[in-house]
Parts: C-alpha cells; structure tokens; sequence
C-alpha cells in the first residue's frame, strides 16, 4: 500500500482503498505505521526542545542556523507530503508551505535569501522553556491530530506567553518509525473586548433652582409657592436635567 492510499493490484492496475473495501477484500493495517498517542507526545517534547535548543545556541553565538535546519528537516515533513503551517506571528505570509518558509519564520535574517521580512526569529527570541498541554489528541491509523496550549516562558525576562495549537502528525516510511508534522495551525487566543464603564445604578440628585435659570419669575404671584424653591430633579445624566427644565418651564406660570 503506497501512502497515498492507493494500491497495486495483481493485473497491475492501481486501485484506492475504498474500491478495494468495495469489492469485498479485507484491508489490513501494518502495525507498524500505526502511530501511538505516546508518539505524538515524543514529537512534541522534539519539537520543544528543537525551539529551545535553537535558542540556546543563538544565545551563546553557535550555529543556530544549521541546528533550526536540520531540527525543521527532522520533525516537519516537507520531505514526504504537503505541510499545512499558519504560524502565531505572521501576517503577510500566513502560510508558510516550504522548509525555506518554515524556517525564515523560526530564524528570521538569518535564513539568508529565503528571509521574509516580516520574520523576527521565533526560535530565537529566545526560550528557556516550552511546554504543551494537550486538550486532547485524536489518533487513526497512521495519522495523529493533538489540540491544547502551549506556553512559551522567555528565556531573558521569566514571562509566560500562552498559545493556542493544532497539530497533525503522521508516521512515514517503509520501516514506520519516521513521525513528522504534517499539520501546524498556531494562535494567540482571543480577548475580550473591554467592556464600557456600567451606568451608575444609583441615581444622583440634581439640584435646580428654576429662578436662577429664569425658569420662574420671582415676583410672579400665580406661580405655585412649592415652585418658588429650589426643584430637585432625581436624575443620572445632565441630558436628562435639561429635558426636566424644560418640562418644568411648558407647565409653569411665567
């Protein structure tokens, strides 16, 4: 069975898997190329500890260069299949399809002439520590998807950063031992937007003398004595007071 799920059959014709299921012919899976969640969680640590590495090299003046290239060529796999990488920190090129992409994102300049400019170097901010944290992993014959958040802890300053991740891993080769990242969707997680200030729940008392403000006349004797003192109008907002007025001024004498 050739890893595109396709077979040779003995009139030497190719056929997929589901015809081959069709046709009543029992498909067995080689133990072999089955991948375990323990695997998934091996190819996690490497790559963790490739981006700290690649760090720690950068950091004391090694080759950091051919430590990320060789780190990207064994634990992506741009030798076997299309890889599907969005990384965190990009915007002009979200998708990052070449090992020359991939590793222009993790080194920045240092890639030389595949260099995007919009890459700083994520491997080399640097990091003393990355760890994952699984929501869970999902794994199918030779295939295994893992999904969670991973934090990163700044090897200069202590702070923690969280992201979010999907990753997708897939065992490769004749002898069924080659896992690689096939899949790699990276992201800062969503914040809320702040919420506006909450109106005051209590209402604040608005003193108004309506004879200062020339609402009431005050030698008007057909104006009603409780007019005649200060009104006080309960209300939160002075767009509020001014309609009061002018409520009060339509229904006062003056």
């Amino acid at each position: 069975l050739a890893r595109s799920g396709h077979a040779i059959v003995m009139d030497g014709t190719h056929k997929s898997l589901q015809e081959l299921k069709d046709a009543g012919m029992v498909i067995k899976q080689n133990n072999r190329h089955t991948i375990t969640e323990n695997e998934v969680l091996a190819a996690q640590r490497a790559w963790a500890d490739g981006v700290v590495a690649v760090g720690k090299a950068y950091m004391e003046g090694g080759d950091y260069k051919a430590l990320a290239t060789a780190a990207a060529s064994q634990l992506y796999a741009y030798d076997y299949d299309p890889v599907l990488f969005k990384p965190t920190r990009c915007v002009d090129k979200q998708f990052r399809p070449t090992p020359l992409d991939a590793l222009s994102y993790f080194i920045g300049e240092a890639a030389g002439d595949c260099h995007i400019s919009e890459d700083g170097g994520f491997a080399i901010q640097p990091w003393s520590d990355v760890r994952f944290n699984n929501h869970a992993i999902n794994v199918q014959g030779n295939t295994g998807i893992a999904m969670g958040n991973y934090f990163f802890t700044d090897a200069k300053t202590g702070q923690v950063s969280k992201v979010e991740y999907t990753f997708g891993y897939r065992k490769f080769g004749l002898r069924g031992n080659n896992v690689r990242i096939f899949l790699h969707h990276s992201s800062v997680p969503y914040k809320k937007p702040t919420a506006a200030p909450a109106a005051s729940s209590g209402a604040k008392d608005v003193h108004i003398d309506l004879r200062k403000l020339g609402l009431i006349n005050k030698n008007n004797a057909t104006a009603s004595t409780e007019w005649t003192t200060p009104a006080i109008v309960s209300t939160a907002t002075s767009a509020t007071a001014l309609a009061a007025c002018a409520y009060l001024y339509s229904i006062i004498p003056h």
